[in-house]
């Protein structure tokens, strides 16, 4: 039998709203029990910076560690994505990075995850969970039908080839009607892997 996470058990038999639910008990927890550090971005050493994973969703990335990574990751260091002067501020900090820095993204298996990874400034790689029949069961296509405005930018990005290496996620997510959340992929410690974007922005220099 496949190893599911403790703290998401409950999300092997739930329906869409109790993720919901969940997922505001966890952040109403979480804020409880967190210590914040905020450091400037002028005291860090960019260019030593090889690699960043930026993850969608605040309770993941309070579980990161918990996560089924590839070894590489496991160290890697990791922002939560935020909203608003969070978003922004990752932004900055992107800009300072080498051109050969690796930009990876962390988000739902689902239209809006894949838009998140295309619109995030010099994204190169795309994390994202095999799919097992028991994972695959979990998609709410209800979800997917929602975000249309994300599809319509994904299917846009394509026409203009865009996409590159992620061409074939967007096509498994459209056929399937995908919309997998990472406490899902969490729940059923699914391996996680990397997707390369466009493999000449490995190659600059």
């Amino acid at each position: 039998m496949r190893k599911t996470h403790k703290k998401f058990n409950f999300l092997k038999n739930s329906e869409p709203w109790l993720y919901y639910i969940r997922t505001v008990f966890v952040l109403i927890f979480r804020y409880r029990h967190l210590q914040l550090f905020k450091i400037s971005l002028e005291k860090l050493d960019c260019s030593a910076i090889k690699q960043i994973i930026i993850i969608e969703n605040q309770d993941c990335y309070d579980l990161w560690h918990q996560f089924n990574l590839p070894g590489e990751l496991k160290t890697v260091l990791t922002f939560y994505r935020g909203h608003d002067v969070q978003a922004k501020a990752i932004h900055h900090l992107i800009d300072r990075l080498l051109p050969e820095a690796m930009i990876i993204i962390f988000a739902d298996y689902d239209p809006a995850g894949l838009k998140i990874a295309c619109t995030t400034p010099k994204s190169t790689h795309l994390l994202i969970p095999q799919l097992t029949p028991e994972l695959r069961a979990k998609s709410y296509p209800d979800d997917y039908y929602k975000q249309h405005d994300q599809a319509a930018f994904l299917d846009n990005s394509m026409d203009k080839n865009e996409l590159h290496g992620w061409q074939d996620i967007w096509f498994n997510i459209k056929k399937n009607k995908f919309s997998i959340k990472q406490q899902h992929m969490l729940a059923f410690n699914a391996l996680l892997y990397t997707v390369e974007r466009k493999s000449i922005i490995l190659q600059k220099g």
